[in-house]
């Protein structure tokens, strides 16, 4: 993805997949393709493609493995270009909202739906610290279910919130699953090492 200075949070699609839609739309606007990358198996993203709307404004179309989600960012070097176009894909795709995102992990009915809309929250997660999401990932990260935990971890990959450093912090130093230690360190290795050096 780019390295523009503001960034949009994250439009999570209401289906796994929404590429045409969003494919439709960038060819009724013209938009110059930058590039486009499918994933290999056991690699995270399936496909991400990214396109400009402008010069110094770019759209991302990204397929998640982990989250079995797919979504758009718009980032860019003015803030208010960025807002607009935001909005404008809000009109149009009408992407989860913050509170059904937020809704989703109070009403899932087992350890599967749950762990997925924890996941689906953290993708969806706005920018700046928001608590309600906050407290449903920090209790996913300390559930005594692996599969649940393992979901927290990575819901809290996306956000890079330092409130939720030191829950990845305590989950390396002391989870029972090795696996889960390995992954709560490449998150505080690389996702919040990348996170300070960006801001």
């Amino acid at each position: 993805m780019s390295n523009r200075r503001f960034k949009s949070l994250r439009l999570v699609f209401r289906r796994a997949s929404n590429y045409q839609e969003v494919l439709n739309f960038v060819e009724s606007l013209n938009l110059l393709k930058l590039y486009e990358t499918t994933g290999h198996p056991g690699q995270p993203v399936i496909r991400e493609v990214g396109w400009q709307i402008d010069p110094g404004l770019e759209l991302f179309y990204v397929e998640e493995v982990r989250t079995a989600s797919s979504f758009v960012q718009v980032m860019g070097d003015d803030a208010e270009d960025v807002e607009d176009i935001t909005r404008a894909l809000e009109i149009r795709f009408s992407p989860l909202t913050p509170d059904e995102l937020v809704n989703a992990v109070d009403i899932s009915a087992s350890v599967e739906d749950r762990a997925h809309a924890v996941l689906q929250a953290g993708l969806g997660a706005p920018r700046q610290f928001d608590r309600r999401f906050y407290e449903r990932i920090k209790a996913a990260m300390e559930s005594a279910d692996d599969h649940l935990r393992e979901a927290g971890i990575w819901a809290a990959s996306f956000p890079l919130w330092d409130e939720l450093r030191t829950v990845l912090e305590q989950i390396e130093s002391d989870d029972p699953d090795k696996r889960l230690k390995r992954a709560a360190k490449a998150i505080l290795d690389i996702g919040y090492r990348k996170a300070k050096r960006d801001n």
